[in-house]
């Protein structure tokens, strides 16, 4: 996969689990929530993005992109456009490099 996205010789790709990111990952940070979610890969010709659930819009792709089985960590606060840092031990994180 990662051929499409660095064609030459220069990048470097992680390989990790969803629990060893979650782990790492607070549960809450400053009154706020991180939690992590895999991308569900769509078909919009024939499925819609359901509003009944908060995380879909942020969780959806087209099928297209199905080859990259994205995790996405997502950080919610009452307060809009906030942002805190996490530290996190990457080689807690990082199974392979």
């Amino acid at each position: 996969m990662w051929e499409l996205y660095c064609r030459d010789a220069n990048g470097v790709a992680l390989r990790s689990t969803v629990g060893r990111l979650e782990d790492q990952l607070p549960d809450l940070v400053e009154d706020s929530a991180i939690t992590v979610r895999p991308v569900v890969y769509r078909d919009y010709g024939k499925e819609a993005i359901s509003e009944s659930n908060i995380f879909h819009p942020f969780t959806s792709k087209r099928q297209s992109f199905a080859h990259e089985r994205e995790l996405r960590a997502m950080f919610f606060s009452r307060e809009p456009h906030v942002g805190v840092e996490v530290s996190i031990d990457l080689t807690s994180v990082i199974e392979a490099v």
